[in-house]
């Protein structure tokens, strides 16, 4: 059977989008009911927490938050206070939040568990094109958290991404107050668009409750930009002054190879920051030195194929939904950790970087980005990417994508060693945001390989209070390759012959939810749900499909519980080991499994999270549990430790494995600005056993000093109690700081 082209998939949508735009046509007008004027202010303004300056009488107040979780009411109960001011340098915001009991911090790092504490965070969408925005929130420690806001239905809030902004808290028995300055520089805006959008989010944790300050329905998060009041400038904000941020580093180290050898370096780099315009930025790096960014957490794979980390390097961060937001969980053309990272995980030298995106005009974003990497003194890799966004409508978009990788040599480049996709994708929401529908197709391009080179991709989501449901159908043929993106299942690995074998396939994923919500007694919300993931070949042949049921409660102490039931039936096309012994041969497998998973309360000073299943797995039986122990000294310190094990019994000659793994982190505030972490982990399944220490120390805004200690061991898998050879050790200290041009 040929790939499905997008022709047929694209008329079915628009056909839809015809009949939905009716739909949409009845939705809430939120903005025309919640309008914030800002005050002019002249000169400078001191930011201490505290409304103290003759101005902030002359303001209105902005009261009478909604109840977002755990249901939407109005009217809510500690009282919110917010006054919304500007002047040259930027936004204001000054607000007071009301309390009856001493606020619960989490933790004095920055970014950290915001939303898990009490806080006030302020929501911005400057192009009030309903896609994109900003967040910023302060506790009442004064602990800062910033995120970019996307889309995303799942994850919409990446709090990796960092900018330099003010804030200052006064706290009172009966209150907190928070004062932001948001500098202009910081956003990116069109100066021609006089209405933003905006929203406040109020976070009570000894009530567990999120207000917000517009009606934000029950089944979204406070993010929607659906639902955000308009900010109605008397003029467009203008900042007369230049926007250009330098940000140079310095590092040095001693790094203690395998062999015993001691090499010491020192390196020189930097970024920079220049805004085009108003909305457009060109972010530009030198010799990028990631070594002060928290590493990743391994994980145990359990399963026939690769698995997805999160990028946590800042220079990828804004706007990374631009280049990243393109296909589905499972399969993305574009995956940034496909650059300066090998598939071990190891940092390969990036020699420069620079990314050009932002709006043109309120209503189409623009990427662009060019990267070069070091992968031998004679070999490297040039990255590239361009895209765009066209809003249609309210909150519909069109949106494409070209990618380039291209191998370069001592010689020159090389014309026959290249990796390219191009896309096209089109998605539409309803203005209330209950409806989305989207549809897409990708093709490779390499030398040599002709057919079979599409991916293609569509789907449904609807979300109301009690009911969502999804569906979703992507198709891939087997020369589909992206050389920046990751796929998941693409790869089949045949433990007969030792190789990855190529293979094309379709794809359904389903799921329905039904929740409600009792109006009394100790359960917040109750949540069934049903899931189905299909896969074929193809040809259309079956292969593969799993079932799951499941019922979860989530309490009013905000304590959880989750138990579910799933079966899968799998045609295995390669002899595989999931034990190291005899593949299992391949033909037809059914088994199924039961779930457990439980969580306390998060705001007691102990906290434990479990997950345990049990059930057949292909011709045996599989035990996986997952524990997780929390102790939170409040606002200082967390104090974590984490178990997982698998057992794995097949018959005779499968064989059996017993895996673990373990981490402890450790995290200590001694001051909002001096924090030291600590992560130590041991993964029997990759043989790793290793340390990462780091202490940060944030001397000015956005400037920061960091020492890191690395130590790794060699930890056998067939022995899970002997410690093998240190692999390596190393200790950096790096200084970088944040220069306003």
């Amino acid at each position: 059977m040929k790939d499905i082209t997008l022709n047929p998939i694209l008329t079915g949508v628009l056909l839809c989008i015809s009949i939905l735009n009716v739909f949409g046509q009845d939705a809430v007008q939120i903005q025309e009911q919640y309008k914030i004027t800002p005050f002019k202010v002249e000169g400078r303004v001191n930011i201490d927490g505290k409304a103290n300056e003759d101005f902030w009488q002359d303001i209105d107040t902005i009261g009478d938050f909604f109840l977002h979780d755990p249901v939407l009411r109005a009217h809510v109960d500690p009282k919110t206070s917010v006054k919304v001011a500007y002047n040259k340098e930027g936004l204001i915001i000054w607000a007071r939040n009301y309390q009856y009991e001493k606020p619960i911090i989490q933790t004095l790092k920055r970014d950290k568990q915001y939303f898990d504490g009490d806080g006030f965070a302020l929501f911005l969408d400057p192009t009030n094109g309903r896609q994109y925005g900003f967040v910023f929130g302060v506790n009442p420690e004064g602990v800062e958290m910033e995120g970019i806001v996307t889309q995303n239905s799942f994850n919409p809030i990446d709090v990796n991404w960092d900018n330099k902004w003010y804030s200052a808290v006064h706290r009172t028995p009966a209150y907190w107050e928070v004062e932001i300055l948001i500098p202009f520089k910081t956003l990116r805006y069109n100066k021609e668009n006089k209405v933003w959008g905006i929203n406040f989010v109020r976070t009570v944790m000894n009530k567990n409750e999120y207000h917000t300050y517009t009606p934000v329905p029950e089944q979204y998060w406070g993010v929607d930009f659906g639902y955000t009041a308009a900010l109605v400038w008397d003029q467009p904000p203008t900042n007369s002054g230049r926007n250009l941020v330098a940000i140079p580093y310095v590092s040095g180290g001693i790094q203690k190879e395998e062999d015993g050898k001691v090499t010491p370096e020192i390196r020189l780099g930097g970024d920079a920051k220049i805004a085009v315009t108003k909305a457009l930025n060109l972010d530009l790096t030198i010799h990028p030195d990631f070594s002060n960014i928290e590493v990743d957490e391994l994980v145990t794979n359990i399963s026939r194929f690769n698995i997805f980390l999160p990028e946590k390097r800042t220079f990828f961060l804004e706007n990374s939904d631009l280049f990243s937001g393109f296909g589905i969980p499972p399969i993305r053309p574009f995956f940034s950790r496909k650059i300066g990272i090998n598939e071990d995980g190891e940092a390969v030298p990036i020699l420069y970087g620079a990314r050009l995106s932002g709006n043109l005009n309120p209503s189409l974003r623009v990427g662009a980005m060019n990267i070069q990497t070091k992968e031998s003194s004679d070999l490297f890799q040039n990255y590239s990417a361009l895209t765009f966004q066209q809003t249609i409508g309210k909150r519909s978009n069109i949106r494409g994508v070209f990618l380039n990788r291209q191998k370069i040599n001592s010689v020159g480049v090389d014309r026959m060693d290249y990796g390219r996709n191009a896309g096209l994708e089109a998605a539409y929401k309803s203005d209330n945001g209950n409806l989305t529908m989207w549809v897409g197709a990708h093709k490779s391009i390499k030398d040599s390989i002709k057919g079979q080179d599409l991916y293609t991709k569509s789907g449904i989501l609807y979300r109301s209070k009690h009911w969502s449901f999804l569906h979703s159908l992507s198709t891939i043929g087997k020369n589909y390759y992206a050389d920046m993106g990751f796929i998941a299942r693409i790869e089949n690995y045949d433990a007969e012959r030792d190789t990855f074998i190529r293979l094309g396939f379709n794809q359904t994923y389903n799921f329905i939810k039904y929740s409600f919500y009792p109006s009394s007694g100790w359960i917040n919300k109750h949540q069934f749900e049903a899931t189905w993931r299909g896969n074929w070949s193809k040809k259309w042949v079956f292969n593969e499909s799993e079932f799951s049921f499941g019922h979860k409660f989530d309490f009013k102490s905000r304590a959880s519980e989750n138990l579910s039931f799933k079966y899968r039936w799998v045609d295995l096309l390669f002899p595989f080991s999931f034990t190291g012994e005899e593949p299992l041969p391949k033909g037809i497998y059914s088994f199924y499994s039961i779930r457990e998973k439980f969580r306390t309360d998060p705001r007691r000073k102990f906290s434990f999270d479990g997950d345990i299943s049990y059930g057949t797995f292909y011709n045996g039986t599989k035990l996986s549990t997952k524990a997780k122990l929390n102790y939170r000294i409040q606002p200082w310190g967390n104090f974590g430790l984490q178990y997982e094990y698998h057992d794995l019994n097949f018959p005779e000659p499968y064989g059996q494995s017993k895996i673990n793994a373990l981490n402890t982190r450790i995290e200590v505030g001694f001051s909002k600005s001096v924090l030291w972490t600590t992560l130590f982990q041991y993964v029997q399944q990759q043989e790793f056993m290793g340390i990462n220490s780091r202490l940060q120390w944030r001397f000015a805004p956005m400037s920061d000093l960091y020492l890191v200690y690395i130590d790794r061991y060699f930890a056998p898998e067939t022995s899970p109690y002997t410690i093998g050879s240190n692999e390596g050790r190393a200790l950096v200290i790096k200084l970088n700081y944040w220069i306003n041009i």
